[in-house]
């Protein structure tokens, strides 16, 4: 894990408040991936003294980094690596620059976005308040077969399995 130093300050668009908003949204000016929720994290790491700057200047304080994996519609997991925990952020940020950089494309057009390796559709989204919003898999399906031609959909009046 890339940790940051207590000097370290990195730019991330959208400003803190109360009100959180769930899931996952594309940032071309985000540095850094960034999530305000500790539970969507299955690796971790405490950071004291360490800061980011977001949208309205306002420099927020780093609980934690690591690694997050976001079930996607598409029936993919997209790993994240560096992630900081930001509690203050009302949303999760995916940095489309670090995604570059890890070999990913990201393309937008028609209302949609669409981040792909090749011709390897990985997961796409949608326009949702100015941002786009990647489309994730419904909280109740778990693909425990690891591959997309068998899965297992939990519903909640299913007490055992």
């Amino acid at each position: 894990m890339a940790h940051i130093s207590p000097n370290d300050v990195t730019l991330v668009y959208e400003v803190s408040g109360n009100a959180i908003i769930e899931g996952w949204f594309t940032d071309s000016s985000a540095t850094v991936h960034v999530c305000h929720s500790l539970h969507k994290f299955i690796l971790y790491c405490l950071i004291t003294q360490a800061k980011v700057v977001i949208g309205n200047n306002v420099k927020e304080p780093v609980q934690g980094e690591g690694t997050v994996q976001i079930h996607l519609a598409t029936i993919n997991i997209l790993t994240l690596s560096n992630v900081l925990h930001v509690q203050s952020i009302i949303k999760c940020l995916i940095s489309m620059s670090q995604l570059d950089i890890k070999g990913f494309r990201v393309s937008f057009g028609y209302g949609k976005v669409i981040i792909d390796e090749g011709r390897f559709i990985m997961g796409e989204g949608h326009i949702q308040g100015g941002m786009y919003k990647l489309d994730e898999a419904p909280q109740n399906f778990i693909n425990i077969f690891g591959d997309s031609s068998c899965f297992l959909i939990l519903n909640n009046t299913d007490s055992q399995l």
